[in-house]
Parts: C-alpha cells; structure tokens; sequence
C-alpha cells in the first residue's frame, strides 16, 4: 500500500528527478543549508539571480514569449505576433475539438468544485487576505473586454503596467486622474482618502448607491478587493506628495505629468516587490528557496550565463494562465468583518489576535446560488461610510483562514456565476485535455485516478463524472491533484503557473530599464525600495500601525481540522 502510493506521488510529480527537487527545496532537513544562503546579502542576491535565470530558462521553453497561437488562431498569423498590445489571449496548446466534443456535460463537472462545508487551507496556512490582493493584482493581466462577444480579447495593454489601478486604456485614465501635483481624483470621507466617490450609474451591476471611481468597477461589489485598490491608490497619493516636497526642498519644479508618470513607475516597483517577496515568497511558496525582487537580474553575468538565449520582453498573456487563477476556493461562505477596532491604542492594536472568532463581527454571507449580490456587498458601504471601515475589513480578512484550493470547496454562488461560465468558455475554446498539460510541462501522462489524487470521496466524484484519466480537464484537473511537500498546489498548477507567472514577470520591460536616481529621483528611490511586504503598506497608509496584517496566519493559531473531501 506505502509503496504504490510513493510510486503514485512520484508519478504525479513528474518523476523522480522532479520529486526528488522538491524534496530538497522543502524539507525541513535542508532548511538551515537555504536559510545560510539567504541571510549573507552577497550570496543571497546571487543565489537569488541563479534561481531566478535557471526558472526562467525551464518556464521560457514552456510558455514562449512570442507566441505562436492565440484564440483566434492555432497556428503562427502575423497579426497575433506583432500584437504588441496582446489585445488578443494567447494560448498554450492549440485546439482539441475532438477531445471537447467528448466531454461530460458542465453541470456534472461543475458539481466537482461545489462544498459542502469548507475545507480550511493548512498547508501553508493562507489567510483571506491572499484572495482579496490575488483578484486585484490579476486583473492587470485579465481584465477581459467584455464588449468582445468572443471572449478572445483583452482591454489592451495588458501585462506588468498596473492597469487595474489607473487603466488600461487613455480614457480610463484621464477620468481618474486630477491633473494637478501627479494626483489622481479623491474623496475625503471620515477624515481618510478614498478614490472618488460617485453616484452607482443607472443600470450598473454594482449594488448600492454609491460607488468608487476605479478602472475594475467589480471591485465596488467585494469590499476586500477595493480595500486592496485603496491601499495602492494611497500609495501613489503619498509618493506624489513625497516627491513635490523633495522638489521644493531641491529648488526644483516637477510639473503634474512628470510627479503623475514617476509615481507610476514607483508603485508599480512597490507592487512587484510586494508580489514577489510577501505574496509568492511568504505566503504561496513552501520551498526555503525563496526567489526575490531584482531590478538588475537580466543585466547580471549570472543570467547571461544560465539564463535563457532568447528571452524578449513581451505581454503575452495565455488564456490557461486566466483558468489557473481561478482561486475563488479561497473565500469561505461568509465573511466576517470586526464591529469594533481600537484605533485608538497602539498596545491594543499590536496586541490584537488575529483569529476572527474572538471577537464580534458582521456576516458578509454570499447568496442563494440564483442571486445577485445586494447592497450590503457595496464597498463604499464598508470601507468609507464607517471611520474605521478600512482598517476593519483589512484585519479581519488577515484573521480568517481561507479555503484550500481544492476540488469540492467552491461556494455555490461562485459555482453558478463564475465556475460554470468558465467551464464554458474552456469547451468554446477547445482547451486540450488535463493529461495534454501534463505532457507539455515535461510530466508523464497519467493512467489511473489513482495518480491524481489518493482521497477517497474525490476518485469516487471524478470516476462517476468523466470515464477515464484521459477524459479530466485542465480547469478542474488543477485543483484535483494532491499536494506535496506542504504546497497550496498540485504539481501541474505548481509547475506550469510558476511558468507562467515568472516568464510574465520577468518579460516586463521594466527590467530593461534603469529605474535609478536619474528616473526616479533620490527620493524617488528610496520610495521605491520601502516596501516589500503588504503590512509595509498598511503601517504608512492606515491607521492600523502594528497590527498583524499578512496573507498567513500565525504560528500559534488554531489548526482546524482539515474536513475531509
């Protein structure tokens, strides 16, 4: 029995060679060897430079940067290769019509994500905190136009340029912009900053009466998520400020276009150094091999030596990177948001638990699975109507666990609204098989269910909704797999979003360009090298000061026992 699930485990792995790595980068025996390589700043950055060129050159050959299919077509088209816009999803694999054809019905195979009950992520122990910055952060590479029918288009540019807070498109930042000191439009309400607040415009989806003025107007109906847009937009407010000030103390004039286009630049670095050190690093990453943010990385000798040949800057964004970040298994049925914070005190506000049970809250509950979200999701509602508004739900998402991103643990109003639709949109497209993926990152193909996953009630599910291995598909293959090694993955999703993820980070023209005292001012810099953790954020832009805010719980909570799926 021990031996045929090893033998299992290593299958799903990949083989041996891939089991054996990330044993290694994993284990707690190796933990002191990774932690020494990481504390000495002189070996810490090369070794970071090192892991950083050999994943890129393993994930470039998988996902290339100049891709040669797209959703429109499955072969290379000269229009898909000079759109440098990438208005257009690209994609991995090429069409499998037949495949598709064969597949069970998306009511069968939506109900493999439908809980019954929770299953609380204890892996790595993330915190619903992670979903709200996940959402937010991806939407710069997501943000699907939906006056496209097709679903192939995206509202260009896409890629690092941190559309999701000043647009994708001129309009969209024209009308969040102030034109005046770089700043962008505001309300002051309860003596806090907040984007600018608008009437909910006439036969709008966003619930309420009121809405922010943001580029991703579903932020509105999720109050988490527009809490995270908040934080940034503070940030670029406060670099503004920061760097008119230096101006005036330097004898020198920064007009509104050049303090509004250095502040972009700074946030963006903010927000990649945030992404890469707090919430891929800390938080997704169970290996002891942390990688982290180098602006200099593509111009070291040690990516010229063990990096990839050819390596282009480009936004080229897949389609199956859209369906892997499909993460809504992190959000429990009902949120819990504080009554109460004591703002008023910095002992209590350090000393503060961060379990949400101990304390008093309003219920967030998501709706019967044929409803539309009401009024009390408005996040206008929640964050500014309330003076202590962001700093509660900020907390509060920080102080419950989030779901395990598994198979079985979907909310039913998530399996309605976003789960089936995407099911959709992955047969309209003819995504190849589960299997097919497998094979593309360099894995063996599966032959049982058995090597997908050893839980019981889930081979039960998968055997009755598809007929063999062959037949399971990307989307909820992803989430089917067992995790190893204390991941919040499974191999595949483990592999081929890390592919994903590091070729479109490290395509992003930012590192060809040299973001020094000459772009950016001295204090320009210095801004920009401030913050590496999302709680670096909260401290200088709310008033919660010490209070733990992270996207993991603490070592001393209460480990829930994980509900059996």
């Amino acid at each position: 029995m021990f031996f045929r699930e090893f033998r299992d485990s290593i299958q799903r792995c990949g083989g041996f060679s891939s089991y054996f790595s990330m044993w290694l980068r994993s284990s707690w025996i190796f933990q002191p060897f990774w932690y020494i390589m990481q504390t000495l700043p002189w070996i810490r950055d090369r070794t970071n430079q090192l892991n950083i060129s050999l994943a890129v050159k393993k994930f470039g050959s998988i996902v290339p940067r100049v891709p040669s299919l797209s959703l429109r077509h499955d072969y290379p088209c000269l229009g898909d290769v000079y759109d440098e816009s990438r208005s257009i999803y690209s994609r991995v694999l090429p069409r499998n019509k037949k495949y598709t054809d064969s597949l069970p019905p998306v009511e069968s195979v939506a109900s493999l994500f439908m809980r019954d009950g929770i299953i609380p992520e204890t892996n790595c122990n993330l915190t619903v905190l992670i979903a709200y910055y996940a959402q937010w952060v991806t939407h710069q590479f997501f943000n699907t136009d939906e006056s496209d029918p097709t679903g192939h288009s995206v509202k260009q540019p896409v890629g690092v340029n941190m559309s999701m807070l000043y647009g994708s498109k001129q309009e969209v930042e024209k009308s969040v912009r102030a034109y005046k000191g770089g700043l962008l439009k505001s309300t002051i309400k309860n003596g806090q900053e907040f984007p600018e607040i608008m009437p909910c415009q006439e036969g709008s989806r966003i619930p309420g009466k009121e809405m922010f003025n943001m580029p991703i107007l579903i932020a509105n109906m999720i109050p988490g998520f527009a809490a995270i847009h908040v934080l940034f937009f503070r940030r670029h407010q406060y670099i503004c400020r920061e760097l008119a000030k230096w101006a005036e103390a330097q004898g020198k004039n920064i007009d509104d276009e050049e303090l509004f286009q250095k502040a972009k630049l700074i946030v963006t670095v903010n927000m990649l150094r945030i992404t890469m050190h707090d919430y891929v690093s800390r938080a997704l990453q169970s290996s002891h091999a942390k990688m982290r943010f180098d602006q200099k990385v593509k111009q070291s000798r040690i990516w010229k030596m063990f990096g990839p040949d050819y390596f282009p800057p480009s936004n080229a964004i897949q389609f199956e990177f859209n369906i892997f970040y499909r993460w809504h298994q992190f959000y429990p049925d009902t949120t819990k948001i504080m009554k109460r914070i004591p703002l008023n005190s910095r002992s209590q506000l350090k000393s503060l638990k961060a379990e949400i049970d101990r304390y008093d809250t309003d219920d967030l509950k998501f709706p019967k699975s044929k409803q539309q979200l009401d009024e009390k999701w408005n996040a206008v509602r929640w964050i500014a109507d309330e003076p202590d508004g962001m700093e509660r739900v900020l907390f509060s998402a920080s102080s419950q666990r989030a779901g395990k991103l598994s198979l079985l643990n979907t909310n039913q109003w998530i399996v309605e609204h976003v789960v089936k639709p995407g099911l959709a949109r992955c047969r309209e497209h003819q995504l190849a098989s589960y299997n097919d993926y497998r094979e593309k990152v360099g894995f063996p193909r599966l032959t049982t269910f058995e090597q997908v996953t050893s839980n019981p009630a889930l081979l039960e599910k998968l055997k009755r909704v598809y007929r063999n291995v062959d037949q399971i598909e990307y989307y909820p293959g992803v989430f089917a797999e067992d995790k190893h090694f204390g991941n919040v993955h499974g191999p595949l999703a483990g592999t081929f979003g890390s592919s994903m993820t590091f070729t479109g980070i490290f395509s992003s023209r930012l590192f060809e360009t040299a973001l020094d005292e000459n772009a950016l001012t001295p204090r320009g810099v210095e801004l920009a090298g401030e913050i590496d953790h999302l709680d670096d954020m909260t401290r200088k832009h709310t008033r919660l000061g010490e209070a733990r805010i992270r996207f993991t719980m603490p070592d001393d909570a209460p480990v829930p026992k994980e509900k059996s799926v």
